[in-house]
């Protein structure tokens, strides 16, 4: 972790009577009355104060104004990181070596479904028009229709009555398979991709229950654009450690942030001491906004946690493991098929600068079966 601190920190502060600038982002503000220092972070157009004014009235509190006066706040240069697209590929090209050469190879009769099949004039490679669907008993537009009515939240046993007025017959088993099969894969990819996210970050919980007992989802999210960088399971709310969701964050995005906001759960904080409070004066120093209300500054947290709800509500989890697949599961589709009216009717994805062309299914799915391939 001293790697991550390290990220975008250092430099030579600069002071103004008793403020001081630790970055564009990142300014320290003393208080009149106590002495303490707090923190104000700048993401976007937005500024977040760790102090009690700020997280019961979420205006512009003293301090914020103090740093607006004292230093030029205008709008830092953004990241230089370029933006991610992933491209569609068109059915022919092989998943392989990525060439569009290729020819016709026959046609493999399946049960449900003719599926033509090429040979890659380049590469030698053999594979057929659903690749990056696997070898389903369902053609290639059933899978994307499964995949879409799980992430909506429908059950397994209804999925099968809609494929059953489609005139496809399979039973639940087979649905749960194709959902658990193909989400793992897409999960692994997408989690690779870099997102280009703000220096103010969000962290919340949500209970969750299974026959292994009650849980609760832990989530970091980026306050910007809205992008869950990861979630996992802790047994208490408040107990336990959960450091392992900001590594898991950090990793993500490539650095720590200026400022966490949370609300005051003691195992959120240590995680923060644990993980992102600087050690030495060059590390970069990432304050904690614990004083934030429910019905105002996390309200960005709580859409996801109902989101989540949605698909946890009723649901009859055998083990804590498939819980945390539903989780990630529920973060996927939040990240890269759920739009915003607060981000201009774009997913977090898309405000984060991972562009997906076509059909998102499709292309997805297409680019992480050439991405296992070629790792």
């Amino acid at each position: 972790m001293a790697a991550l601190r390290r990220v975008g920190g250092g430099g030579k502060p600069a002071k103004r009577g008793g403020l001081v600038r630790h970055s564009p982002y990142h300014y320290s503000v003393p208080s009149s009355s106590t002495g303490r220092k707090h923190a104000v972070v700048r993401s976007g157009d937005s500024w977040h104060c760790t102090c009690l004014s700020y997280g019961y009235r979420q205006g512009t509190c003293k301090h914020i104004a103090a740093v607006k006066a004292a230093f030029d706040t205008a709008e830092p240069a953004g990241e230089p990181s370029e933006p991610v697209v992933v491209r569609h590929i068109e059915q022919g090209t092989c998943p392989k070596c990525g060439s569009a050469n290729s020819k016709k190879d026959g046609v493999r009769y399946n049960k449900k479904y003719k599926n033509q099949k090429y040979k890659c004039r380049d590469c030698g490679n053999c594979f057929s028009a659903n690749a990056g669907m696997g070898n389903t008993v369902l053609p290639p537009e059933r899978v994307i229709d499964v995949m879409q009515l799980s992430a909506s939240g429908l059950s397994y046993a209804k999925i099968e009555a809609f494929l059953a007025t489609k005139r496809v017959r399979v039973c639940v088993k087979t649905v749960c398979n194709i959902v658990r099969r193909f989400s793992k894969i897409l999960i692994e990819y997408c989690d690779q991709l870099r997102p280009r996210v703000s220096e103010a970050w969000r962290s919340d919980e949500k209970h969750v229950k299974s026959q292994d007992g009650p849980s609760w989802a832990h989530t970091v999210m980026d306050n910007a654009t809205r992008f869950a960088l990861a979630a996992m399971l802790a047994p208490k709310k408040g107990e336990g450690d959960v450091s392992e969701v900001f590594v898991a964050a950090a990793v993500r995005a490539g650095k720590v942030p200026h400022m966490l906001i949370s609300d005051a759960s003691k195992s959120i904080h240590a995680a923060w001491k644990r993980c992102y409070r600087a050690r030495t004066k060059r590390q970069k120093s990432t304050a904690h906004a614990s004083s934030v209300h429910l019905a105002g500054n996390m309200y960005k947290m709580e859409r996801f946690n109902r989101e989540l709800g949605e698909r946890v509500h009723g649901a009859r989890f055998v083990s804590e493991r498939a819980v945390v697949d539903m989780v990630e599961r529920a973060r996927l589709f939040y990240n890269f098929f759920h739009k915003h009216s607060g981000l201009g009717d774009r997913t977090p994805a898309e405000a984060a600068g991972i562009a997906v062309e076509g059909d998102k299914w499709t292309t997805l799915l297409r680019n992480a079966h050439a991405w296992k391939l070629a790792g």
